[in-house]
C-alpha cells in the first residue's frame, strides 16, 4: 500500500482522539501525521491536565511544540503561571482562546501578560478582566500581540463600553 493511501486510510478511521493515539504505535511512518492530527486542537480545562500537557510538551523536542498545536483553549482553573508556560511552548498557535480564572497571582503582575507578548497567532478569545487582574490600566496596544492580532473576541462586555482600553489603536484588527 502506498504511504500516502495508508496515511489517509489512519486519518478517515481516527475518529476519535483515542483512537487516534492508539495509532501512534502503529507505524513510525503513521506516528506523525497522528500525532498533528491529535495536537491540532488542544482544549485545556483543569490544573492537572494543564499541568500534563505542559510535562509531556517539555519532554519533547524543543522544536516539537513549534507550529504542532493549531489551536488551544485554556479555561476554567488552570493557574496563571502555567497557563503562561504554556503558551511560551506554542507560541506559534494560530488560534487562542483563553479564559482562565487566575488564583495564584497573589498581588503580583500576571506572567500571562509577558506570554502573550511572545506569541504569533492572529486569533485570540479571551477574558480581559483576568489577564489584567492586578495591573494598572493600560492600553492594548500597549501588549504586543494585540497589535498583530485580526481577530479579537473580548468576553467581558463591559470592555466595549470603555474608550480607555485602546481598541481605536488596534491598527490590524479586523474581526471584533
Amino acid at each position: 500500500l502506498p504511504t500516502e493511501l495508508e496515511r489517509h486510510i489512519f486519518i478517515l478511521a481516527a475518529d476519535s482522539a483515542q483512537r487516534a493515539f492508539s495509532f501512534l504505535v502503529v507505524a513510525q511512518r503513521v506516528h506523525s501525521c497522528m500525532e498533528r492530527l491529535l495536537y491540532q486542537k488542544v482544549v485545556l480545562s483543569d490544573e492537572v491536565t494543564a499541568s500534563c500537557f505542559l510535562l509531556s510538551m517539555r519532554l519533547q523536542s524543543p522544536h516539537h511544540s513549534e507550529g504542532v498545536v493549531q489551536s488551544l483553549c485554556v479555561k476554567g482553573d488552570v493557574l496563571s503561571s502555567t497557563a503562561a508556560d504554556i503558551l511560551l511552548l506554542c507560541r506559534s498557535t494560530q488560534n487562542l482562546a483563553l479564559w482562565i480564572t487566575p488564583s495564584d497571582l497573589a498581588g503580583e503582575p500576571n506572567p500571562l501578560l509577558h506570554s502573550l507578548n511572545v506569541l504569533l497567532q492572529n486569533s485570540l478569545l479571551l477574558s480581559i478582566s483576568h489577564i489584567f487582574d492586578h495591573t494598572p490600566l493600560i492600553s492594548l496596544s500597549t501588549v504586543l500581540v494585540f497589535n498583530r492580532l485580526t481577530n479579537l473576541e473580548i468576553l467581558n462586555d463591559w470592555v466595549m463600553w470603555n474608550s480607555m482600553v485602546g481598541l481605536e489603536h488596534l491598527q490590524q484588527l479586523t474581526h471584533l
